[in-house]
């Protein structure tokens, strides 16, 4: 082998081990201490760009879920309201017998207002978002018509009536609960999807630091040595 001093290939290679053992070392560390397996988008530019629209859509499934609640809950509270209509109007029922099939008086009076009062404070059911695309579904239940029926035959008449409300409001319970569920599983497996790309493996990652480390050490005695080789041409010159 040609001794030469202008050149020196071993120290050369072992910098460029050294600088890249170092870059190594840094993202492990990076990764470590942030917890994220991208930091940045030269780590994974594919990755980056799958992540975020993982995100997106987790963002949207979960602001979905939100909504979805609350038009169950818009609907459990309409039932509500109706289900006092409906004691309100057996009492009715047993006035009008009471009375010979026609209710009156100031207690029917009281029953009816209050009736109208409560029947105001429901309402129909308006479209909901249902999934992390957007799309929506609109439920079946409607507000309910104040009853003001005051016969037995009326009576009974609007109580079938709130009682296809209260129906409808079950069956929107169960489709946004069911839209709930299916956007509760896409949430976690979304999530899971995202997580595979952008979380840090520690497992992973302390190995490659731990090997970055030995290399950095390593690296820096070989460039030593490889720098003090050209002395070894002095040794012919004497």
């Amino acid at each position: 082998m040609a001794q030469v001093i202008n050149t020196n290939v071993a120290a050369l290679f072992a910098g460029a081990a050294l600088n890249k053992s170092a870059l190594a070392l840094q993202t492990a560390q990076q990764r470590l201490s942030s917890g994220l397996r991208i930091n940045s988008a030269k780590d994974d530019p594919t990755g980056l760009v799958i992540a975020t629209n993982y995100d997106s859509k987790i963002r949207g499934t979960n602001i979905a879920i939100q909504g979805a609640n609350n038009a169950i809950s818009t609907a459990q509270t309409n039932d509500g309201y109706a289900g006092q209509i409906v004691a309100n109007l057996q009492r009715l029922y047993e006035i009008a017998v009471q009375l010979g099939g026609t209710a009156s008086g100031a207690e029917t009076t009281a029953l009816l207002a209050e009736n109208k009062r409560i029947a105001g404070l429901t309402t129909a059911a308006t479209a909901v978002t249902v999934d992390g695309s957007g799309n929506t579904v609109t439920g079946v239940s409607a507000a309910i018509t104040a009853p003001t029926g005051t016969t037995v035959s009326t009576i009974t008449t609007d109580l079938s009536t709130v009682n296809t409300a209260r129906s409808n409001y079950g069956a929107d319970m169960a489709t946004f609960g069911s839209a709930v569920a299916t956007m509760q599983v896409a949430s976690v497996n979304l999530s899971a999807a995202y997580s595979r790309i952008m979380d840090t493996d520690y497992a992973a990652e302390t190995t490659a630091m731990t090997r970055n480390n030995i290399l950095q050490q390593a690296g820096s005695a070989v460039l030593a040595q490889a720098n003090q080789t050209p002395n070894s041409v002095l040794t012919l010159l004497r």
